[in-house]
């Protein structure tokens, strides 16, 4: 037979409504912001910051600035790719783990590992 949920008594009392959807009644930040024309100050800064980098990156006459080199695109797309797999595998041994602790079984490592160093193998190199 099914059970019937009791309504609780202290919650009966309680009247229900529904939120405020009107808008503010004072000025938000965003108006003081557009009073004050914060907006065209930012534009304006990051456009005489753009002008002044392309100047500093022609007189300096090379374009790493001292920069450390980048990797190629291959390299980077394999490096993210190991990244996140990576991720996904240490989820996978947790679970393993999870899942052998709830069964009750006694935790072998070596084999938790290897499962895990398989998953991440396979979803890096499928």
């Amino acid at each position: 037979m099914v059970k019937t949920r009791k309504e609780r008594a202290g919650n009966a009392h309680v009247k229900l409504r529904q939120p405020d959807r009107s808008g503010p009644t004072e000025k938000t930040l965003l108006d003081f912001a557009h009073e004050q024309n914060l907006f065209q100050q930012v534009q304006q800064r990051e456009k005489e910051m753009a002008k002044e980098r392309r100047k500093q990156s022609i007189a300096d006459g090379d374009d790493d600035d001292g920069e450390v080199p980048t990797l190629s695109p291959g390299a980077e797309r394999a490096l993210e790719a190991a990244l996140w797999t990576a991720t996904i595998a240490m989820l996978h041994f947790t679970f393993d783990v999870l899942v052998q602790h709830q069964y009750g079984q006694e935790i072998s490592w070596a084999h938790v590992c290897t499962r895990t160093g398989r998953a991440w193998l396979g979803t890096i190199c499928p």
